[in-house]
Protein backbone atom coordinates (compact mmCIF):
# COMPACT_ATOMS: atom_id res chain seq x y z
CA UNK A 1 0.00 0.00 0.00
CA UNK A 2 0.73 3.64 -0.48
CA UNK A 3 3.20 4.48 2.69
CA UNK A 4 2.70 8.70 3.66
CA UNK A 5 0.68 10.95 1.75
CA UNK A 6 0.57 11.19 -2.61
CA UNK A 7 -0.73 13.73 -4.75
CA UNK A 8 -4.31 12.90 -6.26
CA UNK A 9 -3.14 14.00 -9.79
CA UNK A 10 0.03 13.27 -11.80
CA UNK A 11 1.44 16.01 -14.04
CA UNK A 12 2.90 15.39 -17.16
CA UNK A 13 6.94 15.53 -16.95
CA UNK A 14 6.52 16.84 -13.42
CA UNK A 15 8.96 14.50 -10.77
CA UNK A 16 7.04 12.97 -8.07
CA UNK A 17 7.97 10.22 -5.11
CA UNK A 18 6.05 6.61 -3.52
CA UNK A 19 6.71 5.34 -0.68
CA UNK A 20 5.27 1.89 -0.17
CA UNK A 21 4.74 -1.04 2.48
CA UNK A 22 3.63 -3.99 2.95
CA UNK A 23 0.58 -5.03 4.83
CA UNK A 24 -1.30 -8.35 5.36
CA UNK A 25 -4.47 -6.87 3.64
CA UNK A 26 -6.73 -9.47 6.00
CA UNK A 27 -5.39 -8.23 9.32
CA UNK A 28 -3.84 -4.60 7.96
CA UNK A 29 -0.68 -5.39 10.02
CA UNK A 30 2.72 -4.66 8.89
CA UNK A 31 4.84 -7.08 7.43
CA UNK A 32 8.46 -6.44 8.76
CA UNK A 33 10.26 -8.87 7.88
CA UNK A 34 14.34 -8.83 7.83
CA UNK A 35 14.33 -10.09 4.01
CA UNK A 36 15.25 -7.74 0.91
CA UNK A 37 12.50 -8.36 -2.21
CA UNK A 38 13.42 -6.15 -5.20
CA UNK A 39 10.55 -4.40 -6.28
CA UNK A 40 8.86 -3.14 -9.80
CA UNK A 41 6.99 -0.22 -10.96
CA UNK A 42 3.77 -0.80 -13.93
CA UNK A 43 1.44 1.09 -15.22
CA UNK A 44 -1.79 -0.11 -16.71
CA UNK A 45 -5.37 0.67 -17.62
CA UNK A 46 -8.64 0.04 -16.35
CA UNK A 47 -8.74 -3.38 -17.87
CA UNK A 48 -5.58 -4.58 -16.56
CA UNK A 49 -3.42 -3.90 -19.78
CA UNK A 50 0.17 -2.97 -19.27
CA UNK A 51 0.83 0.87 -20.92
CA UNK A 52 4.34 0.48 -22.05
CA UNK A 53 5.07 3.53 -24.25
CA UNK A 54 3.43 6.87 -24.61
CA UNK A 55 1.07 7.15 -27.56
CA UNK A 56 4.14 8.96 -29.47
CA UNK A 57 6.18 5.45 -28.95
CA UNK A 58 8.52 7.18 -25.30
CA UNK A 59 8.61 5.23 -22.34
CA UNK A 60 5.47 5.67 -20.33
CA UNK A 61 7.47 6.06 -16.85
CA UNK A 62 10.71 8.50 -16.71
CA UNK A 63 12.87 7.00 -13.57
CA UNK A 64 14.51 4.52 -11.77
CA UNK A 65 11.56 2.15 -11.21
CA UNK A 66 13.00 -0.12 -9.12
CA UNK A 67 13.53 -0.34 -5.93
CA UNK A 68 14.45 -2.77 -2.70
CA UNK A 69 11.74 -3.58 -0.06
CA UNK A 70 13.67 -3.81 3.18
CA UNK A 71 11.91 -4.38 6.14
CA UNK A 72 8.79 -4.26 4.53
CA UNK A 73 9.43 -0.56 2.73
CA UNK A 74 10.50 1.04 -0.40
CA UNK A 75 10.88 3.87 -1.98
CA UNK A 76 10.46 5.17 -5.89
CA UNK A 77 11.80 8.79 -5.67
CA UNK A 78 12.37 11.11 -8.57
CA UNK A 79 9.65 9.12 -11.22
CA UNK A 80 7.80 11.55 -14.08
CA UNK A 81 4.76 10.43 -16.10
CA UNK A 82 5.67 11.13 -19.80
CA UNK A 83 2.20 11.32 -20.98
CA UNK A 84 -1.47 12.16 -19.26
CA UNK A 85 -3.83 10.05 -18.23
CA UNK A 86 -6.68 11.58 -19.97
CA UNK A 87 -6.16 10.07 -23.31
CA UNK A 88 -7.20 6.85 -21.90
CA UNK A 89 -10.65 5.37 -21.65
CA UNK A 90 -11.21 5.92 -18.08
CA UNK A 91 -9.11 8.93 -17.23
CA UNK A 92 -6.95 7.31 -15.40
CA UNK A 93 -4.02 5.08 -15.09
CA UNK A 94 -2.93 2.57 -12.36
CA UNK A 95 0.23 2.05 -10.70
CA UNK A 96 1.29 -1.32 -9.44
CA UNK A 97 3.98 -2.49 -7.55
CA UNK A 98 5.20 -6.44 -8.04
CA UNK A 99 7.88 -8.62 -6.87
CA UNK A 100 10.86 -8.06 -9.40
CA UNK A 101 10.98 -12.02 -11.43
CA UNK A 102 14.16 -11.14 -12.31
CA UNK A 103 17.09 -8.55 -11.42
CA UNK A 104 16.68 -6.94 -14.95
CA UNK A 105 12.66 -6.10 -15.24
CA UNK A 106 11.32 -3.64 -16.98
CA UNK A 107 8.07 -1.86 -18.19
CA UNK A 108 8.09 -4.27 -21.03
CA UNK A 109 8.25 -7.41 -18.54
CA UNK A 110 5.82 -7.22 -16.18
CA UNK A 111 3.83 -10.50 -14.26
CA UNK A 112 0.99 -11.87 -16.09
CA UNK A 113 -2.54 -10.25 -15.03
CA UNK A 114 -3.11 -13.25 -13.17
CA UNK A 115 -0.58 -12.55 -10.83
CA UNK A 116 -1.85 -9.08 -9.35
CA UNK A 117 -5.08 -7.48 -8.88
CA UNK A 118 -6.04 -3.44 -8.63
CA UNK A 119 -6.55 -2.33 -4.96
Amino acid sequence: VVDGDFPEALYKERNFGLNVKLLDMESGKHLNNGNIVNICLGVCDDNGEWIHETKDGQTFMKGKIEAELYHGAGSFVKLAAKDVSRIYQSKTVNMVVYPNPQSSATLENPPSRSMWTIV
